[in-house]
């Protein structure tokens, strides 16, 4: 007997679309996983914070861009030191870090946190050149730290060279610093120190305790001897009023009189006191006569003796004896609490043939310049 193969069945609709869920099954499955996977490190990131690094007690790490918060300008002689100072936080996140890509210890770009149980402080400095009294190339440095209760920490030891200001344009240094504790604003401040003389600038108020640098913040103080150039000299005449001799075309100018705290050379003055200075020129007579029409022509001029209300200078630039003009300046201490009245020059002509010395004076008073 023979026995007919059965053709195959064809499978139905349900069959084909059982299959197919089967084969998809595998990689839905993993998909699902790996999404539960990713979520699950999302969510670990949210409540963890993510990758950190802790700074240091005094640590200080460089910021992309300058600190947002309060501003306090300290002068110094011949500058001004801005200092911006943010609040005390606890994190800052990785894209506000200057840091190196290539830095294993920030390959994961972590966040940066404050010390255990302490704070970052957001800090920027800027320095910008004034002129004035300070010497260009002053090897002394200006000190820059932040106070934070009993904590200091050293941002910046700037040299007199680096006071530049064509620096206007340039990002400033900003950093975060790692400190003690969780202060708040009021017990921030930031000192500026220079030549030892240490300023402090109160973060919160602004208010500045200068000391005798006070006088950098005022106005300029001067006192005009109303002969500051040549076509409008004082008159430099004989000391004895009785001489028999006249000298000709004799005559002293003198620059204002500018008070200030700190001199180069002297250094800063003394609680109560400031610097005060005035640019000399003396012209020695062309000739010398007497009342018969007699003439002698001098030889030497001295080294001018110059007082401020009878004092003498603390120090003296030039005014040396010479052959024919004399020019210097002269720097005296002077009492802040008492105004300079009159500034005295004598000076002494000799000649070679002819009478004897003749002494010379001039008295300048002095007014308060508007």
């Amino acid at each position: 007997m023979k026995t007919t193969p059965t053709a195959p069945t064809a499978p139905t609709a349900d069959a084909r679309r059982s299959g197919r869920l089967r084969a998809l099954a595998l990689p839905l499955s993993v998909a699902l996983a790996v999404a539960v996977l990713v979520l699950s490190i999302m969510v670990w990131h949210v409540v963890a914070g993510g990758p950190t690094v802790a700074a240091d007690v005094g640590e200080q790490v460089p910021l992309r861009s300058p600190a947002y918060g309060r501003s306090v300008t300290v002068k110094v002689p011949g500058s001004e030191v801005m200092v911006r100072v943010g609040a005390p936080v606890d994190t800052l996140g990785h894209e506000l870090l200057e840091v190196e890509y290539a830095d294993p210890e920030w390959d994961e770009q972590q966040d940066l946190v404050a010390p255990e149980d302490g704070s970052l402080v957001p800090v920027s400095w800027k320095v910008r050149g004034l002129g004035g009294f300070a010497v260009e190339g002053d090897p002394k440095p200006v000190e820059v730290r932040l106070v934070v209760g009993e904590q200091r920490v050293d941002l910046a030891t700037i040299v007199r060279g680096d006071l530049d200001s064509s620096a206007d344009g340039i990002a400033p240094p900003s950093v975060a610093v790692g400190i003690e504790g969780r202060p708040s604003v009021e017990d921030l401040a930031v000192e500026v120190e220079y030549d030892g003389l240490t300023q402090t600038a109160d973060v919160e108020s602004g208010e500045i305790e200068a000391g005798v640098a006070e006088a950098l913040y005022d106005e300029n103080h001067t006192f005009s001897t109303g002969c500051a150039d040549a076509p409008s000299p004082c008159a430099f005449t004989a000391a004895d009023p009785d001489s028999p001799l006249r000298p000709r075309r004799a005559a002293v100018t003198a620059s204002d009189l500018t008070l200030y705290p700190y001199d180069a050379e002297l250094g800063w003055a003394d609680e109560g006191t400031s610097w005060a200075s005035v640019q000399l020129q003396l012209f020695g007579a062309d000739t010398v006569e007497n009342a018969a029409g007699d003439a002698w022509f001098p030889t030497r001029l001295s080294a001018p003796v110059v007082t401020l209300d009878g004092a003498e200078p603390a120090r003296r630039e030039g005014l040396t004896a010479s052959s024919r003009h004399v020019v210097g300046r002269a720097v005296f201490a002077v009492d802040t609490d008492a105004k300079p009245r009159e500034l005295v020059v004598e000076q002494v002509l000799s000649f070679t043939a002819g009478p004897q010395d003749l002494p010379m004076r001039a008295r300048l008073p002095l007014s308060e310049a508007d």
